[in-house]
């Protein structure tokens, strides 16, 4: 069953007219079309005959753009075609458009009509360049697409990529997908009218997009459309695929296309060599320089070498003479106050570590980033992944994200994080010292748990 929302403030016209019809079932949500006249004619001579001239007008731009405006006698009117049709389909979607406005609106100021391909406007007032968001249509599919947890998650990650795209593309229209491997695939596009600016369609968009939260991120499909700006996301691919470049003359392309593919072949096996080559050449080097640097490691009362510590030490690490340092137990003992958990940074891996929890909670994320990675990491990008990793060891496995979730959030740049929960691994020592006694007398030194992940790709 398909459901069908417009909403209108209380100051519009009573007049206003939303017809909405299904002209077949071949698939769900591609067949509806919205119409919507007002404004009775109160003192417009030839209006009729001024629109329908507009009209024409606008038809006969459709073979050659995607958009378009004018004004003529007083009468102003637009048209707007989804980015991926081409031209043909552009100018058959504006004529039907057309010819059903001239009918449905006749003697009416204002009128707007849209289909899945194309929306043509019109009206006494000059509206190019104006941000509107009423009347606010919505159409959607109430039969819900599956029982995936991360149906509004995954929505919300595709169209808030496409808002960002398309405001800063010259069409001002995107489209894009979401493939959930072995669980899901959704399909979506965002476009604005481009007689507004970038920052109005992103404020138009992201207005849909808030819309959108609260009615139908989790349905089968849906679309929310404003007279500047729209949204579309299906479970199956309903814009067109890319037009490929313009063939070479039979003649020409083919010589062109044995050259391209003879260099190709000969210029990869050469790289192919090459790298086989140096990875020989390193390998050797680095084994050789890991037989030369084996160092005798002493214990505290400088008995025979127990056994041999192979690392690579720059010369800040040796003494004039080459001798290595070493300290015994009583000095590391003084040295970190017996110790003491104040000093405690952590035991590698995922051990308890708990100087990254208190960085994070006292808002000190930026301090765990390597200096050496300046310049060439922004420090935001950084605390985003600090962030989500911090969300992956939460305490209670069913907040943890999925790995397919991981990836949208590494992918996107506008989904806001959850704050994440204090890590189950945060123990006190006393508690530690007890897990490792009892695990020692159990002749286990590590316990692991399997648990299984989604692959995501995007």
């Amino acid at each position: 069953m398909i459901h069908f929302l417009i909403q209108t403030p209380s100051s519009w016209p009573l007049t206003l007219l939303l017809l909405i019809s299904i002209s077949g079932f071949i698939l769900p949500c591609c067949s509806q079309r919205y119409l919507s006249c007002s404004g009775a004619n109160t003192g417009h001579p030839n209006l009729n005959s001024n629109i329908n001239f507009l009209l024409d007008s606008l038809i006969s731009h459709a073979s050659s753009r995607t958009f378009y405006t004018e004004t003529s006698n007083g009468i102003h009117g637009l048209f707007l075609c989804r980015g991926d049709v081409p031209n043909e389909t552009c100018r058959t979607c504006i004529e039907g458009a057309s010819q059903q406005i001239k009918v449905d609106c006749a003697s009416q100021t204002n009128g707007t009509i849209g289909f899945d391909e194309c929306m043509l406007r019109f009206s006494v007032v000059n509206f190019f360049g104006i941000l509107e968001m009423s009347p606010r249509i919505l159409l959607y599919n109430s039969l819900n697409q599956s029982t995936f947890e991360d149906r509004d998650f995954v929505d919300l990650a595709l169209v808030s990529n496409l808002v960002r795209d398309a405001k800063n593309a010259n069409s001002m229209f995107k489209e894009g997908e979401v493939n959930i491997v072995g669980v899901d695939q959704r399909f979506g596009l965002a476009q604005c009218t481009r007689d507004i600016g970038k920052r109005d369609c992103e404020i138009c968009l992201t207005n849909l997009v808030d819309y959108a939260k609260g009615c139908c991120l989790r349905q089968r499909g849906w679309r929310v459309l404003a007279p500047n700006c729209n949204l579309r996301v299906e479970a199956f691919r309903f814009y067109g695929i890319p037009t490929p470049s313009l063939p070479l003359d039979e003649e020409g392309g083919s010589r062109t296309r044995i050259i391209v593919i003879t260099v190709s072949t000969v210029a990869a096996t050469a790289v192919l060599l090459g790298l086989l080559l140096g990875s020989f050449l390193w390998r050797k080097k680095r084994r050789e320089m890991d037989r030369s640097d084996e160092f005798p490691l002493r214990n505290g009362s400088d008995q025979q070498p127990v056994y041999s510590l192979r690392q690579h030490f720059d010369e800040t690490n040796h003494d004039n003479d080459g001798d290595m340092h070493y300290f015994n137990f009583s000095t590391l003992k003084a040295a970190t106050n017996n110790f003491s958990d104040v000093n405690k940074l952590g035991e590698g891996g995922f051990g308890p570590v708990y100087k990254a929890w208190e960085l994070w909670s006292e808002g000190r994320a930026e301090e765990m980033i390597d200096k050496n990675l300046s310049g060439e990491c922004p420090e935001s990008e950084a605390v985003k992944w600090i962030h989500i990793g911090l969300l992956c060891v939460q305490e209670d496995p069913n907040i943890r994200p999925t790995m397919s979730m991981v990836v949208l959030m590494l992918g996107s740049k506008s989904i806001q994080l959850p704050q994440p929960s204090k890590p189950p691994f945060l123990t006190s020592r006393g508690s530690l010292s007890r897990y490792q006694s009892s695990t020692t007398e159990t002749g286990t030194g590590l316990h692991t748990t399997d648990q299984s992940s989604t692959s995501a790709s995007i």
